[in-house]
């Protein structure tokens, strides 16, 4: 059985399926290859000031996961994290610091502890809680040194938000480990080692694992250090790296201004050909296919089994086992694997939280096709700066959400009212919903649809701010609830 409508297929050859694979992989290397031209092509101009380093602390937070302290105090939250360090080198546990929800594995091993959705997408050391936080000035990143004041070694990854809107990976750590005892109870300035690029930016992303903690890790400042960016030569990347997206061959053509000569009478030279000359190809052509193909019958014979000659559940079985990148990776292998790889059943999880700096309005409409039969739904951490539009997450619900038991919203930048409004009429068979650090201000989030909600199993609204009378109204009408988080 093949799940690939004609609707499917005329838009993949038209180029409209979103390309998950080169989202990722091959598009930082041609970013800083773009950019590493740009600055050949500018040094005159002064576009890039190699000599002129500058240090520089976080001013402003874009975005975080989850804090320890609430909005209405200055204990704790994320901001603290901001400016110069206040308590380094001292060590111990300060409010003036920026500290997370949890530690430790304990909560993994509650009762209440949920399991991921496509556990296969999650990657060996996974992320539990992040922070994005904004610097003044564009800089190609050399040093980011982080302040730890209390329970150092937390840190997993770095990324940098490039000017092309892009997310590049700077470092990653390859194993989770905690500091030697000799560094136990003391205030470091921890500065890894950064992968080398040449892509400007001013927003950095710091995600954290605690497993290994044995109690809250505390941060008290970041500083980015790197060369200054003539900010009004970006544009001359940009530029540059659009061309480079383009085939060497069309670039080449664009150089020479080629413009393609047609001839007079063409389509009679073409009628020609196919009334006179054809036959005659036809003919050398199968001679040279017979030679190829006398080689190939004495192979033939000792062919083996291959996806080919199993059924079809069993490939299926074995394309279950793939992570949800693995998928459109062996789509393109064949005809035959796609037809395999966009199968409903391979996407009735969805989990795009491990994929959060892929995820986008492209990549949801493509999935909205595969995913006729979805029942879970992970969109946790996506659509930062607008990657996903709420018209987009919309139509994604209208079409898909009527079969869900599962949402997970948690720090999630796309909803609006009308997007709250959606989920409360479309999703009535939802056992679990989690908004996690959603809405921290009642007015800019109507939550007052939910209370058609009748099913709910789990509700999850940590520092998500909700009207009490509608709270009220929810429990009323959900009589089979077992767990709920106010935090």
């Amino acid at each position: 059985m093949s799940s690939v409508s004609d609707d499917d297929i005329d838009k993949r050859e038209a180029g409209a399926i979103v390309d998950f694979i080169n989202l990722g992989a091959e598009e930082d290397g041609q970013l800083c290859n773009a950019f590493r031209k740009s600055l050949l092509m500018n040094n005159s101009d002064g576009f890039c000031c190699a000599d002129y380093r500058l240090d520089q602390y976080a001013v402003d937070v874009a975005d975080f996961s989850s804090q320890y302290g609430s909005d209405y105090s200055i204990s704790y939250t994320a901001t603290n994290i901001t400016g110069k360090p206040r308590k380094f080198p001292e060590y111990g546990d300060f409010p003036e610091t920026y500290a997370m929800r949890t530690y430790g594995d304990w909560w993994e091993k509650a009762p209440s502890h949920v399991h991921e959705i496509q556990p296969q997408n999650i990657s060996k050391i996974p992320a539990q809680d992040y922070i994005v936080i904004y610097f003044e000035e564009y800089v190609i990143p050399e040093e980011i040194l982080i302040y730890e004041t209390f329970n150092p070694g937390a840190l997993i990854r770095i990324w940098a938000y490039t000017i092309t809107k892009s997310w590049i990976c700077l470092w990653e750590t390859e194993k989770l480990h905690i500091p030697p005892f000799q560094a136990v109870n003391q205030a470091r300035r921890f500065s890894p080692q950064l992968k080398k690029g040449n892509l400007p930016t001013r927003t950095i992303r710091l995600e954290f694992n605690h497993s290994l903690l044995n109690y809250f890790t505390e941060i008290d400042a970041v500083l980015l250090r790197g060369r200054k960016v003539n900010i009004e030569g970006i544009q001359r990347i940009l530029d540059c790296y659009k061309n480079q997206q383009k085939c060497s061959i069309l670039r080449k053509l664009q150089q020479i201004h080629f413009r393609p000569n047609i001839k007079e009478n063409y389509h009679n030279h073409l009628r020609e050909f196919f009334t006179n000359d054809l036959n005659e190809f036809i003919n050398v052509l199968s001679e040279n296919t017979e030679v190829v193909t006398s080689d190939v019958t004495a192979e033939s014979s000792c062919k083996s089994i291959g996806f080919n000659d199993m059924p079809f559940e069993l490939v299926l079985k074995i394309f279950s086992y793939l992570d949800l990148k693995s998928l459109f990776l062996v789509g393109q292998v064949s005809k035959s694997f796609y037809d395999v790889s966009t199968h409903p059943l391979l996407y009735s999880e969805l989990n795009l939280k491990p994929y959060w700096h892929l995820a986008s309005s492209d990549l949801l409409c493509t999935l909205a096709k595969r995913s006729t039969v979805l029942k879970k739904l992970d969109l946790s951490w996506c659509g930062l700066f607008n990657t996903i539009s709420p018209t987009e997450f919309k139509k994604f619900i209208q079409q898909r959400g009527d079969n869900l038991t599962c949402l997970r919203l948690d720090s999630c930048k796309i909803l609006n009212a009308s997007c709250i409004e959606t989920l409360g009429i479309v999703c009535d068979n939802l056992k679990e919903l989690s908004l996690r650090n959603c809405s921290t201000d009642p007015p800019l989030l109507n939550f007052s649809c939910l209370a058609n909600l009748k099913n709910l199993e789990r509700l999850d609204l940590f520092q998500t701010v909700i009207e009490p009378e509608l709270m009220l109204t929810m429990l009323e009408n959900n009589r089979k609830l077992k767990h709920l988080n106010l935090g």
